[in-house]
């Protein structure tokens, strides 16, 4: 006697079929991400080690966050030149654009004594080409835990993209002034101290390694 399957039957069938796949493949994927290391949110950064995530705020910020210590790796290699007082440098960055807001995406400058720094962070520009800014005092030394922020950019503001960032800093006697290449009319300052002579330059957050030409001008 030749037996008909339920039609109800035949489509839980189905369903159960389409459902064993869809675990099969989910299973497979949570084997290949566990051997290729943890899963980490768009704000952190994966440890040498593939072992753990830190956040993009620990990288280079003095503290080990990893057991390998893979957030403190090569943050001496950071691009950085001396400045004397009235020394005017041309700084060309080749900057990465890592994150979708533009808060996240800048290239920092910073002038630095033996105890704190003065930061200057370029993150865009405006219609006419001004550079969209904020600059920070009190920093340490890495940047962070600024005491104060002294301005920022007001109104839309273009992004900043993955390119060259050229830039004219210049040491003054109590100040750090920052202008986009050939323009000092469009000067931004920061306050700096008396020691201040070593500046850094490096992107948000150390997201990745920036390229950095310093020229005596």
């Amino acid at each position: 006697m030749r037996h008909t399957v339920p039609v109800h039957q035949s489509i839980n069938m189905a369903r159960l079929l389409v459902l064993s796949v869809l675990l099969c493949a989910v299973a497979a994927q949570i084997g290949v991400h566990a051997a290729a290391g943890p899963w980490c949110r768009m704000t952190e950064l994966t440890c040498g080690d593939r072992k753990a995530c830190y956040s993009v705020v620990g990288r280079c910020d003095g503290e080990q966050d990893c057991s390998d210590g893979s957030d403190e790796a090569g943050c001496d290699g950071i691009p950085s030149v001396v400045l004397a007082v009235n020394a005017t440098v041309l700084v060309q960055a080749q900057y990465t654009r890592h994150y979708q807001h533009y808060d996240s995406n800048s290239v920092e400058l910073l002038l630095c004594g033996s105890e704190s720094c003065s930061r200057v962070a370029v993150f865009g520009h405006y219609n006419d080409g001004r550079l969209g800014t904020s600059t920070w005092t009190g920093c340490n030394l890495y940047g962070n835990e600024c005491a104060r922020q002294e301005s920022g950019s007001h109104g839309y503001v273009h992004e900043l993209l993955s390119g060259e960032v050229a830039v004219e800093v210049q040491r003054r006697a109590s100040e750090l002034a920052v202008w986009r290449q050939g323009h000092p009319e469009d000067v931004v300052t920061v306050p700096i101290e008396a020691d201040f002579r070593k500046l850094v330059v490096r992107p948000f957050k150390m997201w990745s390694d920036m390229p950095v030409q310093f020229t005596e001008l």
